[in-house]
């Protein structure tokens, strides 16, 4: 039988699996090796096994507050890699990760120094490290992901990357700038949120954050900002999350505000199920705030309160993962993610069930933490 495309292996999932909140995305395609598509298989380790009831309720109709979000399959393994196993009834959607091309990029594991680490531990699936000062947390992480820009973009030739726009920051992306022997020209660079008919230029766009603190040290860098100012915001969620759904991301930067939220998903409108890639958002009276602590605002009134985001999955779907949150104010969040139970109320404790992520912390962030 001739081999098929991964097109055509990906037409042909996605009329075996109709769910309309399900994006099948293939990886790891041996190319002639792949025959066919078994839903019973596979018979030799030419085919491909569909696990679960496709012609059942166990794909089609997931349990309400358990939708589906994306099918990965692992060609050499024969094996879901990010779908929840359902048996009879759909449980709880846990977020395992991608495989990159070829899939030995996956048995990476992240590089840490450790230089200044004071100590690290596990929360759930969350690697949590915690070092000595800011500045040695800032160093590590702008090392670290140093590292697997070069080892992804040597298995790869390219890095899709997402980054966080916060003045948590700073630290990591100044350093990160000051790296060798990274070529930015293979590095497709996306941020995770921004205001809502905000000028680009206007020293808080988070667009311009970015490029004022890394991407003007980084020429070639292929980056995309998201149109803060465009006439159709609607308009623009979708074409932003075309392209963050071109490839799968590769590395994903990540913080944690103080109201616990991830991008600009504050709790009142956390979905930990939410179909969507890019979205329009509120923003509470929290988050707001935490831009004059940030002193990004003199006052309030001066902070938007509508902002465009990534979901909560979205954020987790990058295959390797830092989370990096200095300073004594995100203290009770972090207590209350590493702690505490998975919950809405923190959108940032999903995180806990992240494979492949990493929660960075100074003394300061990890101080009410009572392990």
């Amino acid at each position: 039988m001739p081999a098929h495309s991964r097109q055509e292996i990906k037409s042909l999932a996605e009329r075996l699996i109709p769910h309309p909140a399900v994006r099948i995305s293939i990886y790891n395609l041996p190319g002639a090796q792949v025959k066919r598509f078994s839903r019973t298989g596979p018979k030799s380790p030419e085919l491909i096994k569909i696990r679960g009831d496709i012609s059942g309720n166990h794909l089609t109709t997931p349990a309400p507050g358990s939708t589906i979000h994306k099918v990965f399959f692992d060609l050499a393994n024969f094996t879901w890699l990010r779908f929840p196993r359902l048996h009879g009834t759909a449980r709880e959607t846990g977020f395992r990760n991608d495989r990159l091309n070829g899939g030995s990029a996956m048995n990476m594991q992240p590089e840490f120094s450790r230089t200044g680490l004071a100590r690290e531990f596990t929360a759930g699936e969350l690697h949590v490290l915690e070092y000595e000062s800011r500045d040695h947390l800032g160093r590590d992480a702008a090392k670290t992901v140093a590292g697997l820009m070069r080892r992804v973009t040597g298995e790869k030739g390219q890095v899709r990357m997402v980054f966080a726009s916060a003045m948590s920051q700073v630290d990591f992306l100044k350093y990160l700038g000051e790296e060798t022997d990274i070529d930015w020209t293979k590095v497709s660079a996306f941020h995770l949120d921004d205001y809502v008919n905000f000028p680009s230029d206007h020293p808080q766009s988070f667009s311009r954050f970015l490029i004022d603190r890394l991407f003007n040290r980084t020429p070639g860098v292929d980056f995309h900002p998201v149109n803060s100012e465009a006439a159709d915001p609607e308009a623009e969620c979708r074409r932003y999350a075309a392209l963050l759904t071109e490839a799968p991301i590769d590395i994903m930067i990540l913080g944690i505000g103080e109201s616990g939220h991830l991008a600009f998903i504050d709790p009142p409108y956390c979905d930990f199920t939410d179909p969507e890639t890019f979205k329009l958002t509120e923003l509470d009276e929290r988050s707001r705030e935490q831009m004059i602590h940030d002193g990004c605002f003199e006052r309030i009134e001066e902070v938007p309160s509508r902002a465009y985001t990534m979901t909560v999955p979205a954020c987790l779907s990058g295959a390797f993962t830092i989370i990096i949150v200095p300073t004594k104010l995100k203290a009770p969040t972090i207590k209350a993610v590493v702690e505490g139970p998975v919950t809405c109320d923190v959108p940032a404790s999903i995180l806990k069930r992240k494979e492949n992520a990493w929660l960075l912390l100074d003394r300061d962030s990890a101080s009410l933490l009572t392990r």
